[in-house]
């Protein structure tokens, strides 16, 4: 089957000091099926995702990062094993050259 899918995407940054800047991102797609015969072709799916992100720079060429994300897939397919939601958090550090 073929997925025909509209999406759409919005994302918000806010420096709160020089070295301190927050985001906000978020994505969101519909999807519907056609074909794939009875019980596919008309059946939908969705995916969607936020994070939320804080920067620190430290220095000109180094940096942290705070991030957490969730994400969840929902589709009206019976017994569809793509379904999912989860929830991440990352911690990183950034070299810059």
């Amino acid at each position: 089957p073929i997925c025909s899918a509209t999406s759409g995407r919005v994302s918000l940054s806010h420096s709160f000091t020089p070295k301190l800047v927050g985001s906000i991102n978020g994505l969101y797609q519909a999807g519907s099926f056609i074909g794939g015969g009875p019980g596919i072709d008309g059946q939908g799916d969705s995916y969607a995702s936020a994070d939320v992100t804080l920067s620190y720079r430290i220095t000109q060429n180094f940096s942290t990062r705070l991030s957490y994300a969730h994400d969840r897939v929902e589709s009206d397919l019976v017994n569809d094993l793509r379904q999912f939601a989860r929830n991440r958090v990352f911690l990183g550090v950034n070299f810059t050259y």
